[in-house]
């Protein structure tokens, strides 16, 4: 009974803290993005910021989708370019990673992604 409810309470413990996003790897945050594209729910968007992460304006407008008073035409693009994306490898320095992936209309234009660590997440930095 004792481990039953030590196990019910770290479940718990994970499932309120922090976004609930798995940004425990920089190919998650990106599948992340991909994801919102492709479904068009682009409620997590803004959690893949940090302001301490120097994001530029690219990254600043993908994390704006998750705004409630996105634009509409940004919210369209984001979704034409990153609906096809795909991570296609994973650089890591220290606090510091670079993603390839590739994006666009039809998923072949090459990219990297430039990602920090902050707090054990990361988060988008520039492209």
């Amino acid at each position: 009974m004792k481990n039953v409810i030590v196990i019910l309470s770290a479940l718990f413990l994970m499932s309120c803290g922090g976004s609930g996003l798995d940004q425990s790897k920089p190919e998650n945050v990106l599948e992340i993005m991909f994801e919102a594209a492709r479904s068009g729910d682009y409620s997590q968007m803004s959690g893949l910021c940090h302001d301490d992460a120097d994001m530029d304006g690219d990254v600043k407008d993908v994390c704006s989708c998750g705004e409630s008073d996105a634009d509409p035409k940004l919210l369209e693009s984001y979704k034409e370019y990153f609906s096809k994306g795909k991570v296609t490898a994973t650089r890591i320095e220290g606090d510091k990673a670079e993603v390839d992936f590739n994006f666009g209309p039809n998923g072949t234009k090459k990219e990297t992604m430039n990602l920090v660590e902050i707090e054990g997440k990361w988060y988008l930095s520039s492209f």
